[in-house]
């Protein structure tokens, strides 16, 4: 099998990295001179994130051959990071005697990567210059089907931490999680791609290649979208809870992917997928669920900035390593 090149000079990691944060960029300028409108910003977003995105993953996973326990390896990866930079944050709230409502913030900021909009896109990038169309397409369907149960997990705990940071669990509070998961079109796309893989089921042609259409256009209108949103996005007060809670993102969950990824023996490309991972910035989803479950989101608005200015770093580094395992 023919694949990308074993190391990759500096350009290269420049390459790969520059095109997501640059289409970011146009986002935000085109916010900022008003060629988006607030309106319309939200509306790149929801077809993203409702058509788009759904679409891609269905097209990847359905369309897979198999799928063995490197998924689940990378699953494990991300949770460990996951897991150890939500007890770094709730220490920290601790230590700096943060208020609960706070911690919580810092603590969900921290915990819940972009890795549908941004991962995904940094994956793509970092192994397009495979020579073989089927390794692609294997790295491909690991990261998607790795994503199914990260989506879950995340919105689980998204939840339940912003409403416990403010003493506010409850069963109405559960049946909202719940019917979160059940509606989450993500969560939908990668399970009934996973049972029309499981089913060996071809799509017709006409279907595959307008869901391909579809897919293609889920990337830059989630980017555009991102960097619209973040310019429109007061970032004011807790700054310093905010800057913390994005270096805990950035800096604690990629350090601890690495040993995560060693101590599981994890290696190849499905090593630099679960790298690229725990190295993306915040996800924008948790400043709209903070906006609805909390009566301030400025905190993780600002974590939300700040992560992604951060993962420039993160991630070059993440795409580097990624490089290096194959």
């Amino acid at each position: 099998m023919v694949g990308p090149p074993a190391m990759m000079q500096p350009m290269d990691v420049f390459n790969t990295i520059a095109p997501v944060f640059l289409i970011i960029a146009l986002g935000a300028i085109l916010r900022r001179i008003g060629f988006f409108s607030a309106d319309l910003t939200r509306g790149i977003i929801r077809v993203a994130y409702w058509v788009g995105m759904p679409a891609l993953l269905f097209l990847k996973i359905s369309s897979a051959t198999r799928v063995d326990g490197a998924s689940l390896q990378v699953f494990a990866v991300v949770m460990i990071a996951t897991a150890v930079a939500m007890l770094v944050a709730f220490l920290s709230g601790l230590i700096f005697r943060i208020p609960g409502v706070q911690t919580a913030s810092i603590t969900h900021v921290s915990m819940r990567g972009n890795q549908i909009f941004i991962g995904l896109a940094v994956i793509f990038y970092a192994f397009s210059n495979a020579n073989n169309g089927s390794y692609l397409a294997k790295v491909e369907t690991v990261a998607v089907v790795a994503l199914a149960p990260i989506v879950v997990v995340y919105n689980v705990l998204g939840v339940i931490i912003l409403l416990a940071g403010q003493h506010k669990l409850s069963m109405s509070a559960v049946r909202k999680v719940l019917l979160g998961i059940v509606t989450n079109p993500l969560i939908i796309s990668c399970t009934a791609g996973i049972c029309v893989m499981l089913a060996g089921w071809k799509l017709p042609l006409a279907a595959g290649r307008t869901l391909g259409v579809a897919g293609q256009v889920a990337l830059p209108l989630a980017l555009l979208g991102i960097g619209g949103t973040l310019a429109g996005t007061k970032i004011r007060g807790h700054l310093g809870y905010s800057t913390l809670a994005a270096l805990i993102k950035t800096a604690v969950c990629p350090v601890v992917g690495f040993a995560a990824i060693h101590m599981l023996g994890l290696t190849g490309p499905e090593a630099g997928v679960a790298m690229i991972l725990c190295s993306t910035p915040t996800a924008i989803s948790s400043f709209i669920l903070a906006d609805q479950l909390t009566d301030d989101a400025t905190l993780t608005a600002g974590g939300v900035v700040l992560s992604t200015l951060f993962s420039v770093v993160s991630l070059s580094i993440a795409v580097s390593y990624a490089v290096r395992m194959i």
